[in-house]
């Protein structure tokens, strides 16, 4: 072998074990970034190695098609857009305005609900009421010829027909809860619109709440707003007629396994639903509805006395399944069904 050959053997043998100048630990791109484009050179880069392209671009001075570099995304709030944030898909989706609907208590409510909403509302009307309550940010309102400043936890309570709309007034956007009563036609004329009692806020958010979950209590939601129609009522109800607590109690003892509303009860006591309420507390101190679960708790304990299983006793009893049966046992007798009839049996 002559000179020339060694020569030639011994610089590819450095190629090979020797790393090269220009490379640099790999750095790993960012998911957004778009695939390097390849540079023609002499010397292509190792396929495993991935450098950055400020790296790559000094070391192959004499490629100039390289794709530019995008800027690290960040939560760096975007200028002229309060409350809103780019960068993460997640944080998006949670700041981004969005409105739902949906239809509670056989279709006669609507539940409004808005979320990060910025716009102004022009002055409108409702054939129907409409009770609302403002969760986060500030308003303006103007309800005839009357201006109101909303923020946080203000109720509200609107007849039909009554004109107001709103502008935003505040850094923040606003979230908003409300329920329509398309279909209450018994509806006593509201104390508003700005009404300023926390246990009527207190008891809408909780009315909220439990028209929230997946499964409602009809029976129980219905007694709920009832009762926050009778706080919000500029005139009461006349007095129900003497007996009548006692004729409503009676009823829900008879009917304690099947489905009973406060219309059933205002029959039997020949008055409105909510002379109905007002008679029955009245009297006997708490609403129809929780006499009747306490009813329904009593029928369950004696069946699992008696050697029932939970998920029939809960049928035997009125309840809509042994869930709600082992919930409500447990805030009475402070057990289980299960427990209690393992204890007993």
């Amino acid at each position: 072998m002559n000179a020339n050959g060694c020569g030639c053997a011994f610089a590819v043998f450095l190629e090979q074990k020797m790393p090269h100048e220009h490379q640099h630990p790999p750095i790993a791109l960012m998911d957004d970034e778009p695939p390097i484009a390849h540079c023609p050179s002499e010397r292509t880069m190792p396929q495993r190695a991935r450098c950055s392209l400020s790296s790559l671009a000094a070391a192959q001075p004499e490629c100039n098609t390289v794709a530019p570099q995008r800027p690290l995304r960040n939560f760096v709030q975007e200028p002229g857009r309060r409350g809103r944030y780019h960068g993460s898909l997640m944080k998006q989706l949670i700041e981004q305005p969005r409105e739902s609907v949906r239809r509670v208590l056989g279709g006669a409510v609507e539940m409004r609900r808005f979320r990060g909403i910025d716009q102004p509302f022009a002055p409108h009307v409702h054939d129907y009421p409409v009770i609302g309550l403002v969760r986060r940010g500030q308003r303006l309102m103007t309800c005839g010829q009357a201006r109101y400043e909303l923020a946080s936890g203000q109720l509200l309570a609107l007849n039909p027909e009554q004109p107001h709309g709103c502008v935003p007034c505040g850094e923040e956007s606003l979230v908003y809860d409300s329920l329509a009563l398309l279909h209450w036609p018994d509806c006593p004329a509201l104390e508003g619109p700005a009404v300023t009692d926390r246990t009527a806020a207190a008891r809408f958010a909780g009315l909220i709440a439990r028209l929230e979950a997946p499964v409602i209590d009809e029976a129980a939601a219905e007694e709920q707003l009832t009762l926050l129609l009778c706080r919000l009522a500029r005139v009461s109800e006349p007095a129900a007629r003497p007996g009548a607590a006692q004729a409503m109690a009676s009823y829900l003892q008879s009917h304690r396994a099947d489905a009973v509303c406060l219309s059933d009860l205002a029959a039997v006591a020949a008055t409105s639903r909510y002379g109905a309420l007002r008679a029955f507390q009245a009297s006997f101190g708490i609403t129809p509805m929780r006499y009747l679960v306490a009813l329904r708790a009593e029928t369950a304990r004696r069946a699992l006395a008696a050697g029932a299983r939970c998920a029939d006793a809960a049928q035997e009893a009125g309840f809509a399944d042994q869930a709600h049966l082992t919930r409500v046992f447990k805030e009475r007798f402070g057990i289980t069904p299960s427990a209690y009839r393992k204890a007993v049996s």
